[in-house]
């Protein structure tokens, strides 16, 4: 026998866990449930209430569409402070996508967005992705008084600034997943569909009518061959990956 060590093995190629890797940001005024919404999204029923944000907070998921494309969502939570303003600019750079949270219950955090959406405009990617949210819905479906914002006012907002609109409950999960991984797939759409010849036309619409009663839900249909749709999906909560778009 000859002497010597058998040569090393190479070790395994790391397998990736994604395709595309987006940057979304939750932004919008103190207290109106940003933190809650996505520690519920992330998290699902186990998501404690949490306190404050003092600068920012970050959390990641993956989620799978129907056509086997695998994106991973890194979601910056941002303070809603005057003081922590200029900190949180500078998270607003590259972000593809962006939801505006304000709180149903309370018209000064409706009349911030507009100066949330400029600054957005100044700092965020070009072809950036909006989502105006009105939060609080549990509160205002309890006790119908205490809404500011009527969901008429906020859609024409959100219409006359060219941005969707859904309104939320982080306490009982109301439209949390389909609130995020519709973002995504809008995300997805602008930018990599967008800029591949070969996926075809795409095109965005919301019927009307959530999976769980919920404000709306996404389609989104190629028009070409190997098409794919993606559809808001059911919002019990939790950590699965419920995107409608999503395998499984």
């Amino acid at each position: 026998m000859f002497g010597g060590t058998a040569p090393a093995e190479a070790p395994a190629a790391k397998v990736a866990e994604y395709d595309y890797k987006f940057k979304l940001v939750l932004i919008g005024e103190r207290d109106v449930g940003k933190t809650f919404l996505l520690r519920r999204y992330i998290a699902g029923d186990a998501a404690e209430r949490p306190t404050t944000t003092l600068g920012t907070d970050y959390q990641s998921k993956t989620i799978v569409l129907k056509n086997g494309a695998r994106l991973r969502a890194q979601i910056w939570d941002t303070a809603g402070q005057e003081r922590y303003k200029a900190l949180t600019t500078g998270f607003f750079r590259k972000a593809e996508g962006a939801l505006l949270v304000f709180d149903l219950t309370r018209r000064d955090t409706f009349l911030k967005c507009s100066a949330w959406l400029e600054a957005l405009e100044r700092y965020a990617d070009a072809d950036c992705q909006i989502f105006l949210v009105g939060n609080k819905l549990d509160l205002v479906q309890a006790d119908p008084s205490l809404r500011e914002i009527s969901t008429d006012e906020a859609q024409k907002f959100a219409v006359d600034k060219d941005v969707e609109y859904v309104e939320t409950s982080a306490e009982t999960s109301h439209n949390v997943n389909s609130s995020f991984e519709d973002l995504m797939a809008y995300v997805y759409t602008a930018q990599v569909e967008a800029n591949d010849d070969s996926t075809g036309d795409t095109k965005a619409s919301y019927d009307g009518q959530g999976s769980k009663g919920g404000f709306f839900s996404l389609s989104r249909t190629q028009t070409k061959a190997g098409s794919i749709s993606l559809t808001g999906g059911a919002d019990a909560g939790g950590p699965t990956q419920t995107c409608g778009g999503c395998a499984g």
